[in-house]
């Protein structure tokens, strides 16, 4: 496993920002990146944290570049309640400290970890680590319908691009995050802290159509929602772009935060390209690969063939597939083909359109 994914697992995973304040003779600021803290001006002698990750509903982690004693701890969530701190299981080798709970977290509930870190040589940092409370019943979702096409008419948004999914083992949506890689995870949608049941369908609808009701719905309000592509037995959830964020040619991710692990993916290409759009598609694609996800390869090679597709034929995977013996969803390449018509919310009609 490279560095960059694996500090991907601890910090980035569990969507995770940070402001820290060194209180050393010299002002420092920082901010979290993926590699963790990055020192932009100032004093580096002082200790820095380089991850921070929620270990299971009771325990916190924190590893830093030196041995430090931890004080002052708060957990504090939105409503200005606390949870108590309990016992610290300092792990000198690793420059690593547990953090253990007197009561479990919520299930998304919105925390923060405040404290201070001081090393040997008395130089302390004042931290502040915003986190979302452990889902100790994460659901398992897969990808199964795609619908890359729009249609308006003077401006207005008849018909808009979706992402169907149907859940595969029941539980919560918490953590889990969708995108396409050809626009980034800042245009990622992040799912609601909902339960779901095995074999509910969920349609995510990235962007809203300007006829019909658009609500976001869970598995006890099926029929709130009346615009195109709803159904009334699955769940209909309404992101908030603008502009179009899919493209014939893609990567589409299912992100789990919590495990820092792809949940599922498709990688699809249109017959005439030779090569993915941006660095960003070719980057998920290999990583969509490298964890075991998609089987077939990254490459154009490798990945489900696009072309012809409408806002009426969709791109859909040809069986509701199962989890693994190690509880991956995967994938490839031969699972997916484009549709003569979609079905969103519903089970897929595998009517293969050819030309």
């Amino acid at each position: 496993m490279n560095a960059k994914h694996y500090l991907r697992l601890f910090g980035l995973s569990l969507m995770i920002s940070a402001v820290v304040i060194f209180t050393s003779a010299v002002p420092v600021s920082c901010r979290m990146t993926e590699e963790g803290i990055e020192i932009y001006e100032g004093d580096t002698s002082g200790p820095k944290i380089l991850a921070f990750t929620v270990q299971d509903k009771q325990c916190l982690s924190l590893v830093c570049t030196e041995k430090v004693l931890l004080s002052d701890l708060l957990v504090q969530d939105g409503d200005e309640s606390q949870i108590q701190v309990g016992a610290l299981d300092y792990i000198d080798e690793e420059n690593a400290v547990k953090i253990n709970l007197l009561e479990p977290m919520q299930i998304g509930h919105k925390y923060v970890l405040e404290g201070i870190a001081k090393d040997t040589a008395g130089n302390s940092l004042s931290f502040s680590l915003p986190f979302t409370g452990y889902n100790e019943n994460p659901a398992v979702l897969a990808l199964n319908e795609i619908r890359t096409k729009h249609t308006a008419a003077s401006g207005v948004l008849k018909k808009a691009e979706y992402v169907e999914l149907v859940v595969i083992k029941s539980g919560n949506t918490c953590g889990i995050e969708l995108f396409s890689a050809g626009d980034g995870e800042s245009e990622k949608y992040v799912f609601p802290v909902m339960e779901v049941q095995e074999g509910t369908y969920i349609t995510v609808h990235l962007r809203k159509t300007e006829e019909g009701v658009v609500v976001d719905e869970d598995s006890e309000n099926l029929e709130l929602s009346s615009a195109e592509a709803t159904c009334a037995t699955a769940i209909d959830l309404w992101a908030e772009n603008e502009t179009p964020v899919l493209g014939e040619t893609d990567v589409i991710i299912l992100n789990q935060t919590m495990s820092g692990k792809i949940m599922d993916a498709v990688l699809f290409m249109e017959s005439g390209k030779t090569d993915w759009k941006n660095a960003g598609q070719r980057q998920w694609a290999a990583l969509a690969v490298e964890e075991g996800v998609w089987l077939s390869g990254s490459t154009k090679e490798g990945s489900a063939v696009s072309d012809y597709q409408t806002p009426v034929r969709t791109l859909c995977r040809k069986a509701i597939p199962q989890l693994d013996e190690s509880g991956i969803i995967k994938g490839g390449k031969d699972d997916w083909a484009v549709v003569t018509t979609g079905t969103p919310g519903a089970e897929n009609k595998i009517q293969i359109y050819t030309k």
